[in-house]
């Protein structure tokens, strides 16, 4: 059972690091896939190997960062298509804006408010789906 806390962790853990730091340097699109397709088929890999139900449950919470990075490319697309730029990303303790109190930040538009709720969700929505449903 510990095995699928830290398997839940890493997940949720990869999610939130790809999320706050997407516009760093180190940060590409070609690092984001890598990471994502590795704990992928790590998941995939050891969900087809292991007897352990448990351990094959927590393997399966590897495949969140995948969809995760799935939907946030797709919203930066949208945001370049509308916007012209990439989403800024309107959460606390991000650096793309102010949160000082009662800061102004007029370049964030709905759709960048929008776009970071929505993976806020996402984020939280696919690891308790996945670590609620398949729990053991």
């Amino acid at each position: 059972m510990e095995l699928y806390i830290l398997f839940f962790a890493i997940s949720f853990g990869t999610c939130f690091i790809l999320l706050y730091e997407r516009k760093k340097k180190w940060a590409t699109d070609k690092v984001r896939w890598i990471i994502t397709l590795i704990l992928a088929l790590f998941g995939v890999i050891g969900v087809t190997f292991y007897k352990k139900e448990a351990l094959k449950l927590g393997l399966l919470l590897l495949a969140a960062p995948i969809i995760y990075n799935c939907f946030d490319r797709w919203f930066k697309n949208l945001s370049i298509k509308k916007n012209g730029r990439d989403f800024y990303l309107y959460l606390s303790n991000s650096d793309e804006i102010d949160t000082r109190l009662f800061a102004k930040n007029p370049h964030v538009k709905f759709l960048d408010k929008l776009f970071s709720f929505l993976l806020l969700i996402i984020i939280f929505g696919i690891n308790l789906a996945l670590g609620l449903f398949f729990k053991v």
